[in-house]
């Protein structure tokens, strides 16, 4: 099944400011890098292992998962979704 979400629908968006949060930034990156982020990543930031929890915990909200839908593949050393995400044409 496909759908579109936005910052809004997952619950990532920074009313006050009207900006996205950090979750939907580092959704983004994995988005951008094929559903995957690993340490020589420049997306991979020292913050990631935090961001990448807030980003599951909201997943898990959204979605009813129970199990980690980007979880760290060691033997390729990186973080990698479970799940089919991209950007639309409209957004490029």
């Amino acid at each position: 099944e496909t759908h579109r979400y936005e910052p809004q629908d997952l619950g990532m968006w920074i009313k006050r400011s009207k900006k996205p949060t950090l979750q939907w930034v580092l959704l983004r990156s994995f988005i951008q890098n094929n559903g995957s982020i690993g340490w020589n990543d420049q997306a991979a930031a020292d913050n990631v292992k935090d961001q990448k929890k807030e980003l599951i915990k909201k997943l898990k909200q959204v979605f009813w998962q129970s199990e980690d839908p980007i979880p760290w593949v060691d033997n390729e050393k990186c973080y990698k979704c479970l799940f089919v995400c991209r950007v639309s044409a409209s957004t490029e």
